[in-house]
């Protein structure tokens, strides 16, 4: 469900900051920002919503989205509206409560960041990350954003490079040569096309270190609202 632009509202009040779950990243980061509030600059940049992002726990490098969380407000398939704090929620790597139930709507999301700092030093931060962000990976191109999730004590990219598998192509999906956990798609890819190349990575990984990829991506069908009985 895309809530986008009709869930956008976001409010600060001291250290908190009350972001619907239609706000994008970018906005929290800079509406934190203003406030002379640190924490999310490493957001900044990543594409995506505030909804969206708690149902992937979206994170970078020792960073997360669920790190300053407070509550969350959200739907089930009861249709009750309910708000749960921090710790009646869990959260791990690109996983959530969210994600296991598979029949939840975020609403809204309650943040509290304690660290404060000068407002233009943060955003001097936030654009030196988008710089780092745009000098590693593809992201000036259409993709569907890291495919997959980071094995223990590996890195995606890295086996997929070993494997030679970077710049395979499938229809319209290749696998990008500047960063090798991404899919670009040349202009015609469908999403049969990135399935496909998904599945060729997995495979040829597992056979050629014994390693299993397991995806970031999610796949729509996966994540369709199942009504209870």
């Amino acid at each position: 469900m895309l809530l986008g632009d009709l869930f956008a509202g976001i409010e600060v009040r001291g250290e908190t900051i009350e972001a619907a779950a239609g706000v994008p990243n970018a906005l929290l980061a800079e509406t934190a920002a203003l406030r002379g509030l640190r924490g999310f600059e490493w957001i900044f940049d990543i594409p995506g919503r505030v909804g969206g992002s708690l149902v992937q726990n979206a994170g970078m490098n020792e960073c997360c989205v669920s790190g300053p969380l407070e509550s969350v407000t959200f739907l089930r398939s009861d249709v009750r509206l309910q708000t749960a704090g921090r710790d009646g929620l869990e959260f791990g790597y690109r996983s959530s409560s969210f994600k296991t139930w598979g029949d939840a709507v975020i609403v809204s999301a309650r943040f509290r960041l304690g660290e404060r700092g000068d407002p233009g030093e943060i955003a001097g931060e936030m654009e030196a990350v988008r710089r780092k962000r745009h000098a590693r990976f593809p992201v000036s191109q259409p993709t569907c954003g890291s495919v997959f999730k980071r094995p223990e004590g590996h890195f995606p990219g890295k086996l997929i490079e070993d494997c030679g598998l970077g710049g395979t192509v499938v229809g319209g999906a290749v696998i990008s040569t500047m960063h090798h956990n991404f899919i670009v798609n040349t202009g015609a890819a469908t999403a049969a096309d990135v399935k496909a190349l998904v599945d060729l990575v997995t495979r040829r990984v597992l056979e050629r270190t014994g390693i299993s990829l397991e995806r970031e991506l999610i796949y729509l069908e996966e994540t369709a609202f199942r009504p209870r009985g």
